[in-house]
């Protein structure tokens, strides 16, 4: 769909999911590998069908996986092993967390990946 009628709205450049199996299984979040894993083939797809539709996409993203929970420790490791091209590093940070924010955040930790930035 977004292929059909984002151009009618102006998009020219998406987020695709791809997050380095690495990183997404850090820290024994095996559960977030496997699943980055099992999206691989529907990663390329996108891929594919963006080139075609000459839409912007980016390379790799970083942060989905460990969502809330990026610190210090986990922006320089990403750091130490940016690969080549376009890279997002998905971060929500803040000043303050909880209730103020958004109730479907609670756990998350802003202030710390405000200060890891």
């Amino acid at each position: 769909m977004l292929l059909r009628i984002g151009k009618e709205f102006g998009v020219c450049a998406v987020r695709v999911p791809d997050e380095p199996l690495w990183f997404a299984a850090i820290g024994g979040a095996w559960l977030s590998g496997v699943g980055a894993a099992l999206l691989t083939p529907w990663i390329r797809l996108m891929k594919r069908r963006l080139r075609s539709a000459r839409v912007l996409y980016n390379d790799h993203i970083f942060g989905v996986a460990a969502s809330g929970a990026m610190d210090e420790t986990r922006m320089l490791e990403i750091l130490a092993r940016l690969p080549a091209g376009v890279t997002e590093i998905y971060l929500h940070p803040a000043a303050q967390s909880g209730q103020i924010i958004a109730a479907s955040m609670s756990q998350y930790r802003h202030a710390d990946e405000l200060d890891a930035l």
